[in-house]
This record gives structure tokens, C-alpha cells and sequence, in this order.
């Protein structure tokens, strides 16, 4: 997720930046979608939270896009189907 923690990024931010985040946190996301896994293993608390986030927001569109571009029909198993 990055290599600099909040103390260490948060200086970079200009103060307009800072205000356009609104208080977003991607650590705090991840930590509200910890609380909600029913996971006692910590690779199954990951593959959640990798389920969650990385997967929704980065690799289903990257799938999506290659195939649209290539006339495939592309199914990502393990996904809700709502």
C-alpha cells in the first residue's frame, strides 16, 4: 500500500491536497475492513482485505478494460454477484 508511514507522508501534503481528502485514510480503510472479517487466520484476513480492496478497485478494472479491448468475455471467479 506504500512505503512511508502517515507521519512521514503527511508533511509532503500541501495544506489544499490535505483538504481535498477530507480526512480519507487508505490505513483506516483497511482497518474497518478488518473489523468486519470473520477471518482467525491472518492469510485469510489479507486475502480479505485484498478481496476488498486491491481486487475491486485495481485488478477487475485492468481484467475489464483487456478484455473489452480484445473482444473477450472475461469472468472473475470468487465474486459476489450483486
Amino acid at each position: 500500500m506504500s512505503v512511508l508511514r502517515d507521519a512521514d507522508r503527511t508533511p509532503l501534503y500541501s495544506s489544499s491536497f490535505r483538504a481535498a481528502l477530507g480526512g480519507y485514510n487508505a490505513v483506516e480503510v483497511f482497518r474497518q475492513h478488518a473489523r468486519r472479517a470473520d477471518a482467525d487466520h491472518p492469510l485469510a484476513l489479507i486475502q480479505y482485505i485484498d478481496l476488498k480492496t486491491y481486487l475491486v478497485g485495481d485488478i477487475n478494472t485492468k481484467v475489464d478494460r483487456a478484455s473489452m479491448a480484445h473482444s473477450l468475455e472475461v469472468r472473475e471467479p470468487l465474486m459476489d454477484h450483486r
